[in-house]
């Protein structure tokens, strides 16, 4: 319950966040200057998308206490064991293209 609480503060502060941030973000349009008409618009149409209720709703269906409970699956006891007996792949070492320089360090490495 008291994280039910918590997490629901904290989503009204990002409602309050978002909200700021849109205001702020519209009345920064009034600054540009008329030139930069196609970046006003692209600005306005990302601004125009927020959705603070839809956004959060998607957030707490996802991550927050509205997800839905993911319980792990049981293995029953008895069941067959699964076959160990396979045999193991040995992976052959990768080794770096011979270069001049490592030529050079191999030879005076003793």
């Amino acid at each position: 319950q008291a994280m039910r609480e918590a997490f629901d503060r904290c989503q009204d502060i990002e409602q309050t966040r978002i909200e700021f941030f849109v205001r702020k973000m519209k009345g920064f349009q009034g600054i540009f200057p008329r030139d930069f008409a196609d970046t006003l618009a692209t600005l306005k149409e990302a601004i125009d998308a927020v959705n603070a209720d839809k956004d959060l709703v998607v957030y707490s269906d996802q991550y927050g206490t509205g997800m839905a409970l993911i319980t792990p699956q049981y293995v029953e006891y008895g069941a067959p064991e699964p076959n160990l007996q396979q045999p193991i792949k040995v992976l052959e070492p990768v080794r770096a293209p011979t270069t001049q320089a490592s030529k050079y360090v191999e030879a005076n490495a003793a």
